[in-house]
């Protein structure tokens, strides 16, 4: 939903604005990354989406398991804590 919030209602995502906005990056670099997997892996070709651009779902996707991925590993942090110390106190 904050997608469409920030962006409209569209299918897809001018990809200079997905590199810049979502990524930070330059589409030079955002291509290479996509092209290397160093992203996350595509079912499309990256050239394809330079052309047409980004699907909003995917983009979905992308940041739902990178959601995920983040919950984990603070739960398994939380789970290494065991001397009850609050892991974000240095």
């Amino acid at each position: 939903m904050i997608l469409i919030a920030q962006y409209g209602p569209r299918e897809t995502l001018p990809f200079q604005m997905v590199a810049k906005d979502l990524f930070g990056v330059a589409p030079t670099s955002f291509l290479k990354q996509l092209k290397s997997g160093e992203i996350c892996p595509l079912r499309e070709d990256p050239k394809r989406l330079k052309t047409f651009g980004v699907p909003l779902p995917w983009i979905a996707d992308l940041i739902d398991s990178r959601r995920d991925l983040a919950r984990e590993a603070m739960n398994s942090s939380a789970e290494l804590n065991l001397d009850g110390a609050s892991p974000l106190k240095a």
